[in-house]
C-alpha cells in the first residue's frame, strides 16, 4: 500500500501535520484549504514485493501527473462573495 496527502498547492505530503499546515497556509494566502488523501494498493498474489512496489510506484508517478491536471479550480471565498453583490 502507498499513500500520500495532496492539495491544490502541494503533493507528496506525508503526514496529517503537513497537510494541516498546507491547509492553513492555503487559507491565509489564497482562501483555499482543500486537500485529499491518495491511497493505492495492489495484491501480492503471484508477484514478489519488490516487483509489486515498483509497479505501484510507477502507477503513482503517472497518476500524480494526471491529478495535478484535473485538480478543481475554485475561486477563493472572498472573490465569490464579492462577485455576488
Amino acid at each position: 500500500m502507498l499513500f500520500w496527502y495532496r492539495s491544490y498547492r502541494a503533493t507528496g505530503l506525508r503526514s496529517t501535520f503537513a497537510l494541516q499546515l498546507d491547509h492553513v497556509v492555503g487559507k491565509v494566502r489564497e482562501g483555499r484549504g482543500d486537500g485529499a488523501l491518495v491511497r493505492l494498493s495492489t495484491p501480492l498474489i503471484g508477484i514478489d514485493r519488490d516487483a509489486a512496489r515498483g509497479m505501484l510506484m510507477a502507477f503513482a508517478r503517472d497518476l500524480e501527473g494526471q491529478l495535478g491536471a484535473i485538480w478543481p479550480t475554485e475561486a477563493p471565498a472572498v472573490e465569490v462573495a464579492a462577485g455576488t453583490r
